[in-house]
């Protein structure tokens, strides 16, 4: 180590200083505010390799200038003699050399004659982790919303792109006079779609703790994560996701991957010693070996990193990644990057599933026009619907489960039941045990239209029925092909052709 002045030191002074070097805080001897000795540790919280710079400049100077002031009266008060104790340390941002700021825990002790004993205690680790669990409590807040807000989001989102669907489908091609209209039309339907898609990632991740258990695409599950996290990662690193061909997937459920990966981005950025984007970057990869398919994160920077996610076994996400039967685990790179891969548990090979076409070519009844009963308490909803279905389809639209009830207690025949799970009483769950009881032969025949259920029965509903669900809002080529598909089932009696005039 290094001293300022030549004189040799005493017996207790190499004692001293002995004792300096056994701790891992950075501990400086002032004398009127100037270095006089500093330990090993010191230079690793400044980030400096000799002591000689440090004695130029009062080191308080190495703080940020809006933490100067309580450090100073640390100083102050350990010159005065006064009782430490009195003073609890200050949390204090420190300029390293390399120009990065880490938070550290300064304090100040009174030694012999004028000199001070300034402790320097890192905490950039343990603050970062602590950020990152406060971020994770609060996307779990915002979870515990989404669904309602999805909900309310989803019907005015489901009956503007039904609308301008309508539009789209009407307007004439071979009209130079409505290309204008055309595309504007088109534009709003891409709006829509955008919409659609946020409103479907906030109710992946709001699903974490309420999904059954099924086949989960990586690649789905891992785009969501990256629209609900990109609007914080990207002021701290550029990202770029290196896509994989094939179809990896794992048994779970989505919105528990989701919210793991999503907690896993935000980490792991976090672990950037310096938020410059134009520097920091995030590589994102999927792949499959033996023990089933991984998704990794990688973190470059040219400044390094620090905090390791994963480092202990008791970390928040290394129990969120063995709750979903997988492991998580990082190792460090060369040029101190990371990197910290997710394995998960393999799902079952997907069974072929017969065209559309197939289903229907020669089992469709041989009436022209499916009957179809629509049930939900939006009346914007009913009319959007109905407009759109009406040239393939007879609509009963009601907009009360109480009329649903009475309508299938009259004992009508429908080829397809579009059931919302969420309404005033008698809601979905209620009219759903209504057709179980006493019209069995429908069972098979509902579609089940949700924008997020946000009630226990509603969520202990969807997550037990094998009947097919439709997702607000509502995509109506999707909404075509699955009345098609589930009205091919149907043995209701035929209905004959009749053309209903458009309101």
């Amino acid at each position: 180590m290094e001293s300022p002045g030549l004189v040799a030191p005493t017996r207790a002074e190499i004692r001293f200083r002995a004792l300096m070097e056994a701790t891992r805080d950075g501990l400086a001897v002032l004398c009127q505010g100037r270095l006089v000795h500093g330990n090993t540790a010191l230079l690793r919280c400044l980030g400096e390799e000799r002591l000689a710079p440090l004695f130029d400049t009062p080191l308080i100077e190495r703080l940020v200038p809006e933490d100067r002031l309580m450090a100073a009266q640390h100083i102050d008060a350990a010159e005065a003699g006064e009782d430490s104790l009195m003073y609890a340390p200050s949390t204090v941002r420190v300029a390293r050399a390399d120009g990065a700021l880490d938070w550290m825990e300064w304090s100040a002790e009174p030694l012999e004659g004028d000199e001070v004993l300034v402790c320097l205690h890192p905490i950039g680790e343990l603050r970062a982790l602590q950020r990152a669990v406060e971020e994770s409590e609060s996307l779990a807040s915002v979870g515990a919303l989404a669904l309602g807000v999805a909900h309310e989001l989803s019907n005015p989102l489901s009956f503007v792109h039904l609308c301008l669907t309508w539009l789209d489908e009407d307007l004439p091609r071979d009209d130079p006079g409505s290309w204008d209209r055309l595309r504007r039309v088109q534009e709003g339907l891409a709006g829509t779609r955008r919409l659609a898609r946020i409103i479907e990632d906030l109710q992946a991740y709001a699903r974490a703790d309420l999904e059954a258990v099924t086949r989960v695409r990586l690649d789905r599950v891992l785009e969501t994560a990256l629209g609900l996290a990109l609007h914080r990662v990207r002021h701290q690193a550029s990202v770029h996701w290196e896509r994989t061909e094939g179809d990896l997937a794992t048994l779970a459920a989505e919105g528990k991957v989701v919210r793991l990966l999503v907690d896993l981005l935000l980490t792991a950025t976090r672990s950037f010693t310096q938020d410059k984007p134009q520097h920091n970057q995030v590589f994102m990869r999927t792949g499959e070996a033996g023990a089933g398919p991984w998704v990794e994160v990688e973190c470059r920077s040219p400044h390094g990193v620090g905090l390791d996610p994963v480092a202990s076994e008791d970390a928040p996400l290394v129990r969120a990644a063995r709750d979903l039967g997988g492991e998580l685990i990082s190792r460090d790179l060369p040029e101190g990057h990371r990197l910290v891969r997710l394995w998960l548990p393999p799902a079952p090979q997907r069974r072929a599933e017969p065209h559309l076409t197939e289903l229907t070519t020669g089992q469709c009844p041989t009436r022209q026009r499916l009957r179809v009963l629509l049930v939900d308490d939006e009346p914007l909803i009913c009319r959007s619907l109905s407009l759109s279905l009406e040239r393939s389809c007879e609509v009963t639209s009601v907009t009360a489960g109480e009329e649903a009830i009475a309508l299938l207690g009259m004992g009508a025949a429908y080829d397809v039941v579009l059931l919302d799970v969420m309404m005033p009483p008698p809601a979905g769950p209620e009219i759903w045990a209504h057709i179980q009881e006493h019209r069995p032969e429908l069972v098979d025949q509902v579609v089940f239209i949700t924008g997020g259920a946000t009630t226990v029965t509603a969520r202990q509903l969807l997550a037990g029925t094998q009947a097919e669900v439709l997702a607000k809002p509502i995509d109506l080529n999707k909404l075509r092909h699955l009345v098609r598909r589930v009205g091919a089932r149907s043995e209701a009696a035929p209905v004959p052709p009749r053309v209903v005039p458009r309101a």
